[in-house]
């Protein structure tokens, strides 16, 4: 009989110390992940956690301001996030996500973040967009690997007001995983998905959002930066803004992409965008793609920058203080021989279709001058342009007529558009700044160590 009394009450005994080890870790955690979202949320930040043995409560406040006072405006917009913990190694109440009562954890959690009202007089639909951005949050934490946090926002249908118009919303809902390494908010993995989203009008009016993906993959770099890849889709969007549905505008196979990374304390940056099309009544313009990369930017200035920036965003800067404070930081980020490509751009039109690329490249060795003609000489650049003769006669009328006719062209306003254009590309073409063959249209041009070419040409400047 002592032994069993012995044995009870060791079991009771390293229980409630396993209960107590896992409340101080779910504490802990909670505390780590507050902290990075202090470094890095524009905001003001505040947070309370009442700990218990067996739950514990969480509520943070996030209150981010919205600029200067304006009647229209919200002066600051505040998000509140309230989780109730239960800690493990056993959860008996709430099981975690795919496992039983009896698999042990650290804590899960469960809880929503809403948006306080931010307006006196709140109306309807103000009301109803804060409904709308209401998310269902819980967490599972196991005793080993990452830590599991997943958002819902639920399904819903309102009609809306606004004026003598009325509305009808459909809204899908969102789901969303995301994994962290503890509380490092720098190291994580994210997939976001929205189903869709429609929202009816009188008439034709519409606007239909059709299926939009997120995911990231990021981790933890030199500096507290936080680089990895980012990766954005949306398969369709539709919108009739007139009461015709002949004025429908759709726009299909949306994706962007960025990257980051660093090797050596050096930061480059790549985003690349591509559209399948875009149907603008019975045009057709796409596919396209956008290439743009950034090399050779110090990493520790870069950070730095990040900081600053913040700071500033907390303190209501305006742009002539973040001029500053990049100006303040422009020689250390010139000293690392920066360099931004357009590695491509290409589009395809109705009227045909062009290519461009572009480099521009600071040469960063040896003792910096503050003589900006000595500076230009350090610059390098290439530009290449290739274009269809009939999708350069489109543009070239299309400026010219905005130009000379404005919002309410003549009738033969077109025809005479059309007229200067077309003298305007011949004038271009015998100055040797465009060259024409084949049916297309080509520029190239560079300049390094001062000498400017076009088309193989030097070219003088007027320095």
């Amino acid at each position: 009989m002592k032994k069993v009394l012995i044995l009870i009450t060791l079991f009771i005994f390293l229980t409630f110390s396993a209960y107590a080890v896992c409340s101080f870790l779910a504490h802990r955690q909670y505390a780590l992940a507050v902290t990075e979202m202090e470094k890095n949320f524009p905001g003001q930040i505040d947070s309370s956690y009442k700990q218990g043995l067996f739950s514990s409560q969480l509520e943070i406040k996030l209150k981010m301001a919205m600029g200067e006072a304006n009647p229209a405006i919200p002066a600051s917009i505040t998000s509140r996030i309230s989780q109730t913990i239960h800690h493990g190694p056993f959860i008996f109440r709430t099981p975690p996500p795919g496992g039983s009562r009896f698999t042990p954890v650290q804590f899960t959690a469960h809880g929503t973040l809403e948006i306080e009202p931010f307006m006196a007089n709140e109306t309807a639909i103000l009301a109803q967009l804060r409904q709308l951005a209401a998310t269902d949050i819980t967490v599972h934490a196991p005793l080993r690997g990452r830590t599991r946090v997943s958002f819902r926002g639920q399904p819903r249908q309102e009609n809306w007001s606004v004026g003598s118009e009325t509305f009808t919303l459909a809204w899908q809902g969102f789901t969303a995983t995301l994994f962290l390494e503890g509380g490092n908010l720098l190291t994580y993995d994210l997939n976001l998905e929205l189903p869709g989203l429609a929202i009816q009008g009188q008439g034709a009016r519409a606007l239909v959002m059709d299926e939009m993906r997120f995911q990231a993959t990021m981790e933890e770099g030199s500096n507290h930066l936080s680089l990895g890849t980012m990766l954005i889709s949306l398969k369709k969007l539709e919108a009739i803004p007139g009461s015709r549905a002949e004025e429908k505008i759709t726009m299909a196979g949306l994706q962007g992409r960025l990257t980051s990374s660093a090797e050596g304390g050096l930061l480059r940056i790549e985003e690349e965008i591509t559209l399948d099309h875009l149907l603008l009544a019975d045009q057709q313009y796409g596919p396209a793609n956008l290439k743009i990369s950034l090399a050779n930017l110090d990493a520790q200035t870069v950070a730095q920058l990040s900081k600053e920036y913040q700071a500033l965003q907390m303190q209501g800067g305006n742009e002539a203080m973040a001029r500053d404070i990049l100006s303040s930081h422009a020689p250390a980020l010139l000293a690392t021989s920066p360099e931004i490509r357009l590695e491509n751009f290409s589009l395809t039109t109705p009227a045909g279709a062009c290519l461009a690329s572009a480099r521009l490249a600071f040469d960063g060795e040896g003792e910096m001058s503050s003589n900006p003609l000595l500076l230009l000489g350090r610059l390098s650049a290439e530009a290449a342009l290739t274009a269809d003769e009939r999708f350069l006669a489109v543009q070239t009328k299309k400026i010219i007529k905005q130009r000379l006719c404005g919002q309410h062209p003549a009738p033969d306003c077109d025809q005479e558009a059309a007229r200067a254009g077309s003298k305007q590309l011949q004038a271009l073409t015998e100055q040797g700044i465009l060259v024409l063959s084949g049916g297309k249209y080509t520029l190239q041009a560079s300049f390094k160590n001062g000498q400017a070419l076009l088309n193989g040409q030097p070219i003088p400047l007027p320095f």
